[in-house]
């Protein structure tokens, strides 16, 4: 964490250190220093209406509640104050929130009948959760309910019983789960608690089997919770959730359409994100490609961009490639695809970052609670001095163990989460590819057939030649004709797969070498290199990408091929003679794509080569990726 940060939090202790002092001196049951009841009222009332359709509005109402609370000294107006600072930097800035709802669970806490107290442990909870950090949410749940239930606060207790099951949910304890999403609804109806009943069925929908289900639970869910204030952000949400749940594209698209002028109405960008996003594929399935199209690239991308959400995007930019595959122009589909990588590489980043410096803020919270409680006890026990730092560092020890070995966890999960996608961007990639050779070198030998013989008909019509300028046109459009069809036949993957990988090599270095630029020299250390098709023609592609770029930039000069197979598995060593380039500044598609076929081999690629000088590569794959393989 940097310095900015630490000071930052330590400022904000300093502060709470001092307002809990000073409200701790002051005469909190005096008449006159408290505020009137009908004025708190009235201001958490518009605090609370608008933290979701104006939480700028409700963030400058809540330090307004708190300047005035620490001056009339009223420990309870100033408890509520900080908890409603939590609540306003809850969902954009977590950091600042746990602690405004950490120092308002304190100021509760010493306070009869407060409940504050029991609120604030579970946003407390809801915030560890957010980090991963289940184990210490599960703590603050389990005290919130035991506080709530004490105090009969019957409208925090649902919540913390979803709030459970939504943990149990995560860990897989679906049966759990369930049992406390029905406490929830049941304890929420006995109590006409609107609010929480849509809650407690709205995560009972996540659960639910069957379409039909999941429809249900969202429906009463909505309309439990409409006109319900500061419920409109939950509302946009469940509408989403249904367009999504239908079958029937019309009912999808009713509800996609409503939800989408609702959350624009509040400036809920993710969620009108989502619901472009399917309401793309329905236009899709109706073949209406312009709508479909629309949908991404005018309303949910630049939505995307505004909120700077790379995961969004990376989604929006697969469902694009999607829809421009289907409509037959592959190259914007691979261009989009290579969008979406590049934006679910930086999610992962973010993510992880994200989680990780809010995990590191609740452990250095808790560290800064110890130090300023221990400090308070030395000076009341002073002969327990020694044995309570002891403790002391114990704890801290263990939480700096703790924090180690989740940063550790997250950062790998994130290593092979975008291992995997990857490998998958880079699979689907090389497909669509292939496919596109494909197409093209059908249509290039299909077409050009027939032109072909046209032309050579023509030339046996004409009567001012003679027959020999005749014979010679003609072969030369046979050459011609040739030439074509071997590109075509290079193209083909049904084709290259009939041939071996010597037989392929060979005749693709002939063709290079009778162009008279370059010499190519080949050498296979086996007597037959046996591969499986896929493998052979990744192989391939990739020594005809290294030709290409021998005959496009090299001088007169030789290239040195070497492919040898034994028990290990396959190496690949090239060599040409020139001119070289700098390798750290690579943009080129051709050595992409070559790294990108390695990767998918399970090899490894090493390119040296500097400007003025030799390139040479050395590829190695293991034999792990295709052996017990049916060989060609």
């Amino acid at each position: 964490m940097n310095q900015q940060i630490l000071n930052r939090t330590a400022g904000f202790f300093v502060f709470t250190v001092f307002t809990l002092a000073f409200a701790g001196r002051c005469n909190a049951d005096t008449p006159q220093n408290r505020l009137p009841a009908d004025s708190l009222k009235s201001w958490d009332s518009l605090i609370s209406r608008n933290l979701v359709i104006n939480n700028k509005l409700a963030k400058s109402l809540a330090f307004m509640t708190l300047e005035k609370a620490v001056m009339v000294s009223d420990k309870e107006a100033l408890t509520r104050a900080y908890y409603n600072l939590g609540r306003v930097f809850q969902k954009n800035d977590p950091e600042k929130a746990y602690g405004y709802f950490l120092t308002a669970s304190k100021l509760a806490r010493t306070q009869t009948h407060n409940t504050l107290y029991p609120k604030s442990l579970y946003y407390l909870a809801l915030i560890n959760d957010n980090a991963f950090n289940s184990k210490d949410a599960l703590m603050l749940l389990d005290t919130c309910i035991q506080i709530a239930l004490r105090m009969g606060d019957w409208s925090i207790l649902p919540l913390g019983l979803c709030l459970k099951g939504t943990i149990s949910l995560e860990s897989k304890d679906s049966s759990r789960a369930g049992n406390l999403f029905d406490s929830a609804f049941n304890l929420a109806d006995k109590h006409h608690l609107n609010f929480q009943k849509g809650l407690a069925l709205a995560n009972k929908a996540l659960m639910a089997k069957s379409p039909d289900e999941i429809i249900e639970f969202n429906r009463r869910a909505l309309g439990l919770i409409a006109n319900i204030p500061g419920s409109e952000e939950e509302y946009a949400s469940i509408l989403a959730n249904l367009g999504f749940s239908f079958s029937n594209p019309d009912s999808s698209f009713k509800y996609l359409e409503t939800a989408i002028g609702y959350a624009e109405k509040y400036s809920f960008n993710r969620i009108q994100i989502s619901a472009y996003n399917n309401l793309a594929y329905i236009y899709l399935d109706k073949k209406q490609l312009p709508l479909a199209v629309s949908c991404l690239a005018d309303k949910a991308i630049p939505l995307a961009i505004q909120e700077k959400d790379h995961d969004w995007l990376s989604t929006l930019y697969d469902s694009y490639s999607d829809i421009m595959f289907q409509s037959g122009d592959f190259k914007k589909a691979a261009e989009l695809q290579k969008k979406a990588y590049r934006e679910k590489n930086a999610a992962d980043l973010q993510y992880s970052t994200k989680q990780i410096r809010l995990l590191a803020s609740i452990l250095e919270l808790k560290q800064k609670d110890l130090e300023i409680n221990n400090t308070r006890k030395t000076v009341i026990i002073q002969h327990a001095k020694l044995s309570h730092l002891k403790l002391v560092l114990a704890a801290i020890s263990l939480l700096l163990l703790f924090s180690i070995a989740s940063i550790i966890l997250i950062i790998q999960r994130s290593r092979l989460k975008l291992q995997r996608k990857t490998i998958e961007s880079a699979r689907k990639l090389i497909g669509m590819e292939e496919t596109e050779k494909n197409r093209i070198g059908m249509e290039l030998h299909d077409s050009l057939g027939s032109f072909f013989q046209g032309i050579s008909q023509s030339i046996d019509n004409i009567t001012e030649y003679s027959f020999e300028v005749r014979n010679g046109l003609k072969n030369q459009l046979n050459e011609f004709w040739i030439k074509t069809r071997e590109i075509s036949h290079r193209m083909s993957n049904t084709i290259l797969g009939q041939k071996t990988l010597q037989q392929l090599v060979t005749e693709l270095s002939g063709s290079y070498t009778e162009k008279g630029k370059i010499e190519i020299i080949i050498r296979f250390t086996s007597d037959q290199v046996r591969l499986p098709d896929e493998t052979k023609l990744h192989i391939y592609r990739i020594i005809q990408e290294l030709f290409t770029n021998a005959q496009k930039y090299a001088d007169k000069g030789q290239v040195y091929l070497t492919i040898s197979q034994n028990e290990g598995g396959l190496n690949i060593f090239y060599l040409d003679q020139g001119p070289g380039f700098d390798a750290d500044q690579i943009k080129g598609m051709g050595i992409s794509n070559i790294f990108e076929r390695v990767l998918l081999l399970n090899g490894t690629a090493k390119l040296k080569t500097t400007h003025g000088s030799k390139t040479s590569w050395d590829i190695q794959i293991s034999d792990k990726k295709y052996k017990n393989t049916n060989y060609d």
